[in-house]
């Protein structure tokens, strides 16, 4: 005998794993208030973009010393919410310890920083849903990747349960950061691979 399924929501993130109530081939799922929302899956000007800002990140935290994760990954995050940004920077301890735990997901506490690359569909939901989410969370940076029409860097650090500009560059600009370690990086490298 089986326990019935409650259809209707709120989900966990563990729920997200049952590929015949949602299926992973147009794309992949998120939580927002515990309700599932479709994410599709990036074009190849924004995978491009996000290997390539991965590369400069590796290299900035190698460079540093942090000991660092940086991937795509599911983070559980606040009002029952599970995100998968683009990038996430987790603490390399945490993540190895979710690894032998073999976890499917992280916890906002271990996340240092997150990038969301803004897809024309999403605009709304990465400048506004999701970073109120993710500075409920209290995740300590977030960069939001606009490729188009002019490409632009917003990093953002958490002050409180809100974020603060602490600096944008768009086109030829460089981003310039110190924190959560020193990155340089134009917007328009990014856009043109």
């Amino acid at each position: 005998m089986s326990a019935a399924q409650d259809w209707h929501g709120p989900y966990t993130a563990n729920d997200l794993a049952d590929e015949f109530r949602f299926p992973s081939d147009q794309g992949f799922w998120e939580l927002e208030e515990g309700y599932p929302v479709m994410s599709p899956w990036h074009g190849m000007d924004h995978d491009g973009a996000i290997v390539d800002l991965r590369r400069v990140l590796e290299a900035a935290a190698e460079k540093a010393g942090a000991d660092v994760h940086i991937s795509m990954i599911r983070i559980n995050t606040a009002e029952g919410g599970s995100r998968v940004p683009d990038l996430s920077v987790v603490d390399g301890e945490a993540q190895r310890a979710a690894r032998r735990a073999k976890a499917t997901t992280m916890d906002a506490a271990d996340v240092i920083l997150v990038v969301e690359f803004v897809s024309p569909s999403n605009v709304a939901r990465d400048h506004v849903t999701k970073r109120r989410e993710y500075a409920r969370s209290g995740i300590p940076y977030y960069w939001i990747v606009d490729l188009e029409p002019v490409p632009a860097i917003t990093a953002l650090t958490l002050h409180g349960t809100e974020y603060a500009l602490q600096c944008k560059a768009e086109g030829d600009d460089e981003l310039v950061v110190e924190k959560p370690f020193a990155v340089r990086i134009s917007p328009v490298r990014l856009a043109e691979g």
